[in-house]
């Protein structure tokens, strides 16, 4: 009994090995492999004894469908949480430590400035151009801006365009 056990074991482990080894190779820059590993045998311990030989006599096909589908909803997992995360530049610390110069003050004022000018503007900014304005100072893309106004990217970087242009005129910059 003990050497059916051992094999048994061994059979499992290198079953588990091998299926964390496949996933790990497509999804390698989402996936730590000991995290990966560590999720395919506690998937492989449960399935070991969750199994009833009553309802399926083959527990090999049983234990790789359990892996297999763990480690889907795991791999799921870290590429829904790794596509959120919120990268922060390298240089973090630098822009924390940097004391306000003239120049920020500046251009700080210029910009209150020229938003109270675009805001103050009805006759020479459309709703479609403010809405342009504000998103892309929010740090929307093109694509974004123009999938919320019903237009395509052309007349988003149109709109920026003449915005611009307004805003250099008036301001000299």
């Amino acid at each position: 009994m003990g050497k059916i056990n051992k094999d048994l074991d061994s059979d499992i482990r290198s079953i588990a090995t091998a299926i964390a080894n496949t996933f790990y190779k497509t999804y390698k820059k989402f996936l730590n492999y000991d995290d990966l590993l560590n999720e395919a045998f506690e998937s492989a311990i449960l399935a070991k004894k969750n199994f009833d030989p009553s309802r399926s006599s083959d527990f090999k096909p049983y234990l790789k469908a359990c892996i297999r589908n763990k480690l889907i909803n795991y791999v799921k997992k870290r590429i829904k949480m790794k596509e959120t995360e919120v990268s922060v530049p390298e240089y973090v610390n630098e822009m924390f430590r940097h004391e306000l110069s003239v120049e920020d003050i500046e251009n700080s004022i210029l910009f209150k400035d020229i938003e109270q000018f675009v805001t103050s503007s009805d006759d020479l900014f459309s709703n479609d151009d403010l809405t342009i304005f504000y998103m892309r100072i929010m740090g929307s893309s093109y694509k974004e801006i123009a999938e919320k106004i019903n237009k395509n990217t052309k007349y988003v970087d149109n709109s920026l365009r003449r915005i611009k242009k307004i805003i250099s005129e008036r301001f000299g910059i």
